[in-house]
Order: C-alpha cells, then structure tokens, then sequence
C-alpha cells in the first residue's frame, strides 16, 4: 500500500455540512437564475430566427439591405451576448435584463424601416410587430416581477407607437391596432405574475435549503462530538482495563515460569495473544471514532490510516492514490470526505468480499473527489433502496451531506481489480464536493481526546 504522509500542519477541523465553497441557498439561486438565462437565450435565438424568416420570406419593398444589416448586428450582438454569460465566462451569473431593451431596439428599428415611406401596403412591418409578444416571456424569466414591469410597459408603449406609425403600411384599422396592444398588455400582466410566482419558489427553495443545511450542520456537531465521547469512554475505560490486564497477565507469567507445565504455558500465551488483539482492535476502533491525525497531519495521513486498518479486518490487499492530492493542503472538505471514506470501506469490509481495493483522493478546479474501487461481489440491483428500508442509512446519509454541500457520491458496478473471490464486477464509488483551501484551524476548533494510547 503506497501512500504519503503530510507534515504536521494547522488542519481545518470539523466543518458544516454546507460551508463548502458558498452555502447551498447562494448556489441555488445562481443556478434558478442561469436556468432563466440559458431560456432566454434560447427565446432570443428563435426572435433571431424569425427575424431573418420575415425578412426573407416577406421581404419589404425597399431598404432591404437596411434590414439585413440591422438583424445580422442583432445577430452578432446576440452570439457576444451568449459568449459572455456561457459557465466560466465574465458574466456567468450577473442578470440580464437589460439585453431586452436591445431585443426592443431591434425590433424597433426593423419595424420603422420597413413600415414608414413604404410607398404601399407591405406585410412586412405587420409581421415583424408580432415579435414583440415574445419581449415579456423574455423578461419573466428574469423572476423578478419588478424588473419585468420594467421591461413589459414600455414594451407595449413601444409596440403601440410604432403600430400606429406604420398603420397606413400595414392597412390595419385603429381598433385592431388597440385590440392587439391590449392583448400584449394582459401577456404582459401575466408575465409580471409569474415572475411573481418564481420567485416566491425559488425563495421556498433557498429557505428549506437553508434549514436543511442548519439540520445537517448540527448532526454533524452531534455525531462528532457523540463519537469523541465514545473514543474517550473507550480510551479511558476498556481500554486501561485491558492494558491492566496484561501486566497483571505478565506477571503471572513471570510467577508461573518456574512451571515446566506446557498445560500451564500454552493458556498464557493464548490469553496474552487475545489481550494484544483486543488492544489492537480498540486502539484503531478508537482512531476511526476520533481521528486525531486527521487534525495533525491531514486528510491523506488520515485516510492512508484509515485504509490500513480497513485492510486488516477485511483482509484485502489496498492501495492509496494521492497523487491527485497537494501534501500542503488543507480544505473544507477533509472532514466530509474522511467521513465518507470510513463509511464506504466499512461497506467493502462487512459486504464486499474483496481482495483488492484502491482508495484515491484528487483535488482539481476548487473540487475535492475521492474514489474507492473494489474487486468484489458488486452491487446488485435494488441493494441500496433494500438496506434503507431495513434502516441502514449509512451511505443515504453521507450522500444527503455531500449534496448539502454542493457535491454528491455516486456508486456503480465497475470491473473487478484482479481475481478476488467476489463473483461480481466489483463497485466503484465516487464522492465529490467543492473545497476551499485552508490555511489555519477555524476559530472555535474544539479540542479532541487522543486517538493513541500510552
């Protein structure tokens, strides 16, 4: 088993299950927000659309080339404007409303030039009013209501100045001009309210996000300090008694050598060699509780441990793979994945059957992953949703904290790692949660009972 072990450092500690990388409610709201924009984009590559189809397919009778100029620089504006706001670009995550008065000016433009001085009837202008229908919907999925009555009335000012501008080209009567504008205005209306309406959700969302992550936080302040307390119990108590019986046990040896009985010997050394075990099992029953080299030497040292004596109880040959992962590091996301390592080998120790394991840790993009692959019988299909009915909720719960905070942990059938005993594929699990470097112990670190013993 290959591994490296950090130097002693400052660690981060126990953190929130939220407090990885921004909290929950921020990330939500800036992914509700993207989703909007990504449909808004959409929307105005349709406007783009049929702009191009009108004009090709109802030309107007003069100024074409006008036109065509006016929708290609849309159309340009439009492809800078996608650029702009893609993921990892400079305005990924700012709003865009204001690109609608753009998507109002196009129209415009188009609108005017194609309907005044027209010499006669053109359709063209007509047509090319019916795009403004599209600004609201644009606007709404901004889900905010008063941005978008910001952006709907004067849309509809707009659409009913220029329909009476061009009302001679287009032929239509001024009833018709009113009874359409005011068609917009009740889309308009409905759009205000739905942007109402998201909001308000996106709001629900964010606030059971919030409670959810206030929930998981404290069960993680609760299960770490429930699992010092067992590690101190046990350190303080078993653990003495049964170092104290195996000096009382040496002395008796030294009584009991001047006996050449083997009947007398052979017990002895048996007891002797059961005591030594029994402290072997509780000084590492001890560390899993409270790993305490998780604090002085890091994730690595702590999982590299951790693997160790996963190894040794269920008899399988390991390998630990930091090689994705800074020595020097500490990140806030140590204690989940540490948590999550010692839920997912326990799972290989008790149910997998296998011989061959490998645990590796990598740190990419302000990512922490952590992978545990084994060559054992597999999952079978229903496994997981069966052992959370019989109320196993180990893995179910490392999964809800890594989606708390902002990652998750996948488990898959994968290939077998050599020619173990299981008749399986063997599983491949993969945890994942977004990481903040670390370079000191948070302020209000609690201090933790020794993993070791004397």
């Amino acid at each position: 088993m290959s591994s490296t072990a950090r130097p002693g450092h400052s660690t981060p500690g126990e953190e929130p299950a939220g407090s990885s990388a921004g909290s929950r409610p921020s990330r939500l709201a800036v992914g509700h927000a993207f989703q909007g924009v990504v449909v808004q984009m959409v929307l105005r590559l349709v406007l783009v659309v049929f702009l191009v189809l009108t004009c090709v397919l109802v030309p107007p009778l003069r100024d074409d080339f006008a036109c065509y100029g006016i929708v290609a620089a849309y159309a340009i504006w439009l492809a800078a404007l996608g650029w702009l706001i893609r993921p990892r670009g400079s305005w990924y995550g700012r709003r865009v409303w204001p690109a609608a008065f753009v998507d109002l000016a196009a129209l415009s433009a188009l609108a005017l030039v194609t309907g005044i001085d027209s010499g006669s009837a053109s359709w063209t202008s007509d047509v090319l009013l019916r795009g403004f229908f599209l600004v609201p919907v644009i606007a709404a999925l901004e889900q905010r209501w008063r941005i978008c009555l910001v952006v709907c009335v004067p849309a509809v000012a707009t659409y009913l100045a220029i329909a009476f501008i061009t009302r001679a080209a287009n032929e239509e009567p001024t009833a018709s001009v009113w009874l359409r504008g005011v068609v917009l205005a009740g889309l308009s209306a409905g759009c205000v309210l739905l942007a109402r309406v998201q909001a308000s959700r996106v709001a629900a969302i964010s606030e059971l996000a919030t409670a959810r992550d206030e929930l998981l936080s404290q069960l993680t302040l609760i299960e770490r300090r429930e699992r010092a307390d067992l590690a101190e119990s046990l350190h303080d108590g078993a653990l003495q008694y049964v170092l104290a019986a195996r000096l009382d046990l040496e002395d008796l040896e030294g009584l009991a050598a001047a006996e050449p009985a083997a009947e007398t010997r052979e017990p002895l050394a048996r007891i002797d060699q059961a005591l030594s075990q029994t402290v072997m099992l509780l000084r590492s029953t001890v560390a899993e509780l409270h790993p305490r080299v998780l604090e002085t030497s890091g994730l690595a040292r702590a999982v590299t441990e951790l693997v160790r004596t996963s190894a040794a109880r269920g008899r399988f040959h390991a390998e630990v793979d930091l090689d994705g992962w800074d020595e020097q590091t500490r990140t806030s996301a140590d204690a989940l994945l540490f948590n999550a390592a010692r839920e997912l080998l326990a799972n290989v120790v008790k149910h997998a059957r296998a011989t061959q394991v490998r645990v590796a840790l990598g740190l990419s993009d302000a990512v922490a992953t952590l992978a545990v692959t084994d060559n054992g019988v597999g999952i079978p299909p229903g496994r997981v949703d069966a052992q959370l009915a019989a109320g196993h909720i180990g893995v179910a719960s490392q999964r809800v904290r890594l989606a708390a905070a902002g990652g998750g942990l996948e488990l898959h059938d994968g290939n077998g790692n050599g020619n173990g005993n299981g008749n399986g594929n063997g599983t491949i699990a993969r945890a994942w949660v977004p990481a903040t470097p670390l370079t000191a112990i948070p302020s209000g670190a609690e201090s933790q009972p020794e993993a070791t013993t004397p």
